[in-house]
């Protein structure tokens, strides 16, 4: 009996070690094959990730959702550069408060990063990853013009009603 009981120990005792070495394997193959994703990503898609992660960052510091909301589908933003995208009305003047600054400094940084996202896409041609970032980017670019534009309207005086201040009341 002491023999059959010491043969089932020394059998279970292989089978863990067995278990245990399997299991350090893949987890040793499966670390590999992450690091070698990362490590073999093209630069330029690196690039393309850390600068649309930026963006991100930009709008979730600023009280924006992580994406931007608008339909990247539409003809505005399919079709037109981010240089066209980011521009406000032709009278556009230099913000006067330091809110609308904040607003309109950070369209500049995302716009800006958009411009290089679609640029490096650009560049790498069909890349149906790096055309969606450019999208994505366009539409933040987009979104955060918008409030600039919009912050830069509310700066500018109201006309004065017609009429008024000409001291002609009637009594």
């Amino acid at each position: 009996m002491r023999h059959s009981n010491r043969l089932q120990l020394d059998a279970a005792l292989w089978g863990v070690l067995i278990g245990l070495g399997l299991a350090i394997a893949i987890a040793a193959c499966a670390s590999q094959s992450r690091s070698a994703t990362v490590a073999g990503m093209d630069a330029r898609k690196q690039e393309i990730q850390e600068l649309w992660n930026k963006i991100r960052q930009d709008r979730l510091d600023n009280g924006m959702s992580a994406d931007p909301l608008l339909d990247l589908r539409r003809p505005d933003i399919m079709q037109n550069s981010v240089a066209k995208i980011r521009q406000c009305p032709p009278d556009d003047s230099p913000p006067k408060t330091e809110r609308c600054a904040d607003v309109c400094g950070l369209k500049d940084s995302i716009c800006d990063n958009a411009e290089r996202i679609c640029g490096i896409a650009d560049k790498l041609g069909d890349d149906d990853w790096a055309r969606e970032k450019c999208t994505s980017a366009k539409a933040s670019c987009k979104e955060a013009t918008e409030k600039c534009c919009g912050c830069l309207a509310d700066e500018k005086p109201a006309a004065a009603p017609t009429g008024a201040g000409t001291g002609s009341a009637v009594h």
